[in-house]
């Protein structure tokens, strides 16, 4: 593996598609920026100097379109974000400033493009949509997985309720949600919770979980704390980051293994 020092605390990373050769991550802070780091060679990373933007609250999610239009999210603020390509000649927008009832704190905490197929079934023109990891939607009890239309033109939307998984307590983990990430190869979305269970959900909002539904299986250890979630889109296999144990988990996601519980 390959270490990149930088100055800060991170809040999450992504892969440029348009060349998988960059990589984008958050500096997670009050005064929060967004930086590119570029492969120069085999095991050697350039961090540019000059963040991409800044001047962010707590930036927790980041995405990036095919056009190279970066997206993320604020679970302080409840509000997800973007900068539209060419980043120089646009400024950051607000595509959603509150999400249900403002009156109850929710946390958009993660969100990620979901799979052609996926999209295509919900949208026949094959736009495209971003799904968003709320890991406290309905105050802090629930978890709950929104669908935001990446084309939208309405700028501050609040209220916003359009659900792929609705508030649950348990279906998607009964701790708080902490990642997701794209899952092409089955056509799925899948969901890491701070106790450890893995839910992938397809494009009818169908749960199912990955067996074992909790990866820590000695109940007589620490507490898991599920920290991020990816997964590889060729091969379909997840990668899970412990932030408790330091740990770094391969698990396969294949449905034959992993059978719907109905």
């Amino acid at each position: 593996y390959t270490v990149v020092k930088v100055n800060g605390p991170i809040g999450t990373v992504t892969v440029d598609p348009r060349d998988n050769q960059t990589i984008f991550f958050t500096m997670d802070a009050t005064a929060g920026s967004i930086f590119r780091a570029t492969r120069t060679s085999s095991g050697n990373w350039t961090v540019d100097a000059t963040p991409i933007i800044t001047g962010l609250d707590r930036p927790s999610g980041l995405a990036v379109a095919a056009d190279g239009t970066l997206w993320w999210t604020h679970d302080y603020t409840q509000a997800i974000m973007r900068l539209q390509w060419p980043w120089n000649t646009h400024v950051a927008e607000t595509v959603i400033s509150g999400f249900g009832d403002p009156a109850i704190d929710d946390d958009p905490i993660d969100l990620t493009f979901v799979p052609d197929s996926f999209a295509k079934f919900i949208d026949p023109t094959g736009l495209g949509l971003i799904a968003v990891a709320d890991r406290g939607s309905d105050g802090d009890a629930s978890n709950a997985i929104y669908l935001v239309d990446p084309a939208t033109t309405e700028l501050n939307q609040t209220n916003y309720s359009r659900f792929l998984v609705e508030p649950t307590t348990s279906t998607l983990g009964a701790d708080n949600l902490n990642g997701i990430a794209a899952l092409p190869k089955y056509g799925e979305v899948i969901t890491m919770s701070q106790d450890g269970w893995l839910t992938a959900v397809n494009k009818d909002g169908v749960c199912r979980n990955i067996w074992p539904a909790t990866l820590w299986a000695d109940l007589t250890g620490p507490t898991p704390s599920g920290a991020a979630v990816a997964a590889d889109p060729s091969s379909g296999k997840i990668w899970v980051a412990d932030d408790l144990l330091d740990e770094l988990w391969s698990v396969d996601a294949n449905p034959a293994l992993n059978p719907s519980p109905d």
